[in-house]
C-alpha cells in the first residue's frame, strides 16, 4: 500500500480504509494529477472533497494547495472552508493559493470571501 514514486492509483485509494494519514497525504498529488490527465475527473474531484474534510490538518492542507486547479463551484466551496479552518497552516495555504489566481479570477475570489464569511 505504499505510495511514494508510483504513477498509478494505489489499491483501495478510492475508500482509503486502514490507511494512515501519511498515506492519505501522499495520495492528493496523484488525485490531482490524475484529473489532470483527464482519467475519471469526477471521481478524483470526489476523493478530493472527502479529503478536504480529513482529520489531519496536513492532508486537508495538501488539498488545498492546488485547490485552485479544481472546477469554480468547488474550488470556492473547499476554499471557504479551508479559510476558516481550525488549523491555521491551512488557513494560510488557502490565503496563498488565493493571492496566487490570476487577476482575471476576480468574481471567483469574491465568491471565496463572501462564501466564508457566510459560514463563519
Amino acid at each position: 500500500m505504499r505510495i511514494p514514486g508510483r504513477t498509478s492509483l494505489p489499491s483501495g485509494w478510492e475508500t482509503r480504509e486502514g490507511w494512515t494519514w501519511r498515506q492519505r497525504y501522499e495520495l492528493v498529488p496523484l488525485l490531482y494529477d490524475r484529473r489532470q490527465e483527464g482519467e475519471g475527473a469526477e471521481q478524483m474531484e470526489q476523493a478530493l472533497m472527502a479529503l478536504a474534510t480529513d482529520s489531519k490538518w496536513e492532508v486537508r492542507q495538501a488539498v488545498a494547495e492546488r485547490a485552485d486547479e479544481l472546477p469554480e463551484e468547488t474550488m470556492v466551496s473547499l476554499m471557504a472552508s479551508f479559510r476558516i479552518d481550525a488549523n491555521k497552516d491551512v488557513q494560510r495555504t488557502a490565503e496563498r493559493v488565493q493571492k496566487r489566481m490570476a487577476p482575471s479570477d476576480s468574481s471567483t475570489i469574491c465568491a471565496i470571501v463572501s462564501t466564508s464569511a457566510i459560514t463563519s
